[in-house]
């Protein structure tokens, strides 16, 4: 949840509610493994989700995307490999670079965005050996950034105090040196 502020159709204060559907993840990262257990990584996401938005008073937009650009510190803890199966869990910090939604209706778009949150995510997963420096790998990942403020991009309003919390299932590739 959060509320609205000079937001057009809408009472100040008025609660609003954002819900989030399929969408399209894709990223990067570099890390250093520390041995059989332990691993870290600086990685880059890009993030968009449809969206529907809905005010306490009545207000909804049916159609919408909410998107970022994310970059995370994160830390591994690999468990025993089962043969060509390794098994981890992690988590790790994120900073949102840029985030934004855009509520649209009637072929009518209000852009909100802002920068610069910090939160976390954490993540289980399990990597298989492919070849000697070749892996797939498979995961759950859970975020959570909370209480951001989305300003207008091209008039008056804000959305405050919104919670962003992207949960996916991931999967890719690894290239180890």
């Amino acid at each position: 949840g959060g509320t609205a502020q000079d937001f057009p159709s809408a009472p100040d204060g008025d609660g609003l509610d954002v819900s989030t559907s399929g969408g399209f993840a894709a990223g990067a990262g570099v890390g250093y493994r520390y041995g059989p257990r332990l691993g870290v990584e600086i990685a880059w996401e890009y993030r968009s989700n449809d969206t529907g938005t809905s005010f306490d008073s009545g207000l909804a937009f049916d159609d919408g995307n909410y998107a970022s650009n994310t970059f995370f510190l994160n830390g591994y803890w690999f468990l025993q490999a089962r043969g060509a199966w390794n098994p981890y869990l992690g988590g790790g910090l994120s900073w949102l670079q840029e985030i934004d939604i855009d509520l649209e209706q009637n072929g009518r778009e209000q852009s909100f965005s802002g920068d610069g949150e910090v939160g976390f995510q954490v993540f289980a997963g399990t990597r298989y050996r492919l070849t000697e420096n070749w892996s797939a790998h498979g995961e759950l990942r859970y975020g959570n950034v909370s209480g951001i403020n989305l300003e207008s991009e091209i008039a008056s309003g804000m959305l405050s105090g919104l919670d962003y919390e992207p949960f996916s299932l991931q999967l890719g590739i690894s290239y180890d040196f």
